[in-house]
């Protein structure tokens, strides 16, 4: 079986937002996304041609969920998403909604991240390479 998605976007003022729909969740991706990945990935391309790119070249993900308490008490979800060309940082304002902020490289990863990055990969590649996710869908 071969899961499929479907991208949606918006030229803003501020640029490019696209909505990725698929059966569970939709994840928005900001302007601020897009030119970060261009900018991290040395990529001379933007707008339309940009989206194309990240999703012709990231097509599996592996998701991690955590909650913090903010200062002020109240509590925000954070999203750390492993795709094949790096790390989508954001947030999960809503069960069924991702927000896709920003993009870093594996090799900016600090700290804790790059022991924790380097497991979703791991995850990512043995969930996708080996198909266990079209067999229990």
């Amino acid at each position: 079986m071969t899961r499929g998605f479907a991208v949606c976007y918006y030229n803003s003022n501020h640029g490019y937002y696209a909505a990725v729909l698929n059966p569970k969740a939709i994840t928005i991706h900001t302007p601020h996304f897009f030119s970060r990945y261009a900018l991290r990935k040395e990529l001379p391309i933007h707008g339309i041609d940009l989206m194309i790119h990240y999703f012709r070249n990231n097509t599996h993900f592996v998701s991690c969920i955590e909650e913090i308490t903010n200062p002020d008490g109240s509590k925000q979800k954070l999203i750390e998403c492993s795709s094949e060309e790096g790390i989508m940082l954001g947030l999960r304002p809503t069960e069924t909604i991702f927000l896709a902020k920003t993009f870093i490289t594996r090799e900016m990863a600090k700290g804790e991240q790059v022991e924790l990055f380097a497991l979703y990969e791991n995850w990512r590649k043995e969930i996708f390479q080996k198909g266990y996710l079209e067999e229990n869908l």
